[in-house]
């Protein structure tokens, strides 16, 4: 009969597994930077302006981003890879590692909460002004990089949220083959720990170890299921701001908000830009909104104390008009 692990085997493989991400995560920030000074943010018109107005940047909650496909790409993955390891070395239990897994899938996410916001090196994508900016009606905000960095490095993030576990900037990776090699480790050594489980007949006992190889798993294949999307999303070039915790120490402080949109409760982090002078560099109408739109949010900055950016306000020439009614 295989042996069971040891406390200490999980507490290796939790502790393995958290240096793992950590590790990716620097690796990810040291070779994925911004390459130009102003990313942009696609919105609608009454998003622009609450930004603006407010001099903060939300994070949202990562299971209501606009991206209906946000996480769950890079999970299919690796639900792909661990049926494929599985049968190799455990298999008479590998048809049923695909439901254990979601088994805590929602549990990992009921204790760790993982908030981004997201820009893009596009300044004029049809798509995105279509998907995220109201169909071509809304704005782009150019926002200075260096700023942004400066403003959201995890020393800075602490003042606001101390329980913070990581904070940190990329470029989304969109292959699917440097994907599978990310996740590869980290399965690979969730299998090496699961094959030490006597697992038919079940016991209560096997059943917790068990529920904890996948639960400490979960950490490093969310970590890449943010950094990658699958290849459809590509021309989005997007760049994104990411920060992760646990929900019950972020609940406490008065950063994180809650609001309804569609019948669910959005969670989301408020973050303070104490001034926009050098971190609005840039504005774009959308290619479907009225022309007069240009003036009239030159008219709110005045209104709001908000210099004109550096690179001014300019409307998309894409020849694109917006059918729907009102």
């Amino acid at each position: 009969m295989a042996r069971r692990p040891k406390s200490m085997d999980l507490q290796d493989f939790e502790s393995h597994i958290r240096s793992m991400v950590t590790n990716d995560l620097q690796e990810v920030e040291a070779t994925r930077l911004c390459r130009q000074p102003t990313i942009y943010h696609y919105t609608d018109v009454k998003g622009a302006l609450a930004i603006l107005a407010s001099r903060e940047l939300w994070f949202t909650e990562r299971i209501h981003l606009n991206d209906t496909e946000e996480m769950t790409h890079g999970l299919r993955v690796a639900t792909e890879i661990l049926v494929e390891r599985a049968k190799d070395e455990i298999p008479s239990v590998a048809d049923g590692v695909v439901s254990r897994l979601k088994d805590t899938h929602e549990s990992r996410l009921e204790t760790f909460g993982y908030w981004s916001f997201s820009a893009s090196l596009n300044n004029d994508d049809l798509g995105q002004w279509v998907r995220y900016a109201d169909d071509g009606r809304g704005i782009c905000l150019g926002l200075s990089f260096e700023k942004l960095r400066d403003k959201f490095a995890q020393s800075e993030i602490r003042k606001s949220l101390p329980h913070v576990h990581h904070a940190r900037h990329f470029c989304v990776d969109y292959c699917t083959n440097r994907l599978r090699a990310k996740l590869k480790p980290y399965i690979d050594q969730a299998i090496k720990v699961l094959a030490n489980l006597d697992i038919p007949p079940r016991d209560d006992k096997t059943w917790i170890n068990e529920y904890s190889v996948f639960f400490y798993l979960n950490a490093g294949l969310y970590l890449h299921a943010m950094l990658h999307k699958d290849k459809a999303y590509e021309q989005e070039k997007e760049y994104r701001f990411f920060i992760s915790g646990q929900r019950d120490a972020f609940a406490r402080y008065d950063c994180h908000c809650v609001r309804e949109r569609n019948r669910e409760i959005v969670s989301y982090l408020k973050l303070p830009v104490p001034s926009w002078k050098g971190v609005l560099m840039h504005i774009r109408i959308g290619p479907a909104a009225p022309d007069q739109l240009r003036y009239q949010v030159s008219t709110a900055l005045n209104s709001l104390g908000i210099p004109l950016p550096e690179l001014g306000i300019d409307k998309s020439e894409i020849p694109y008009r917006n059918l729907k009614a009102d």
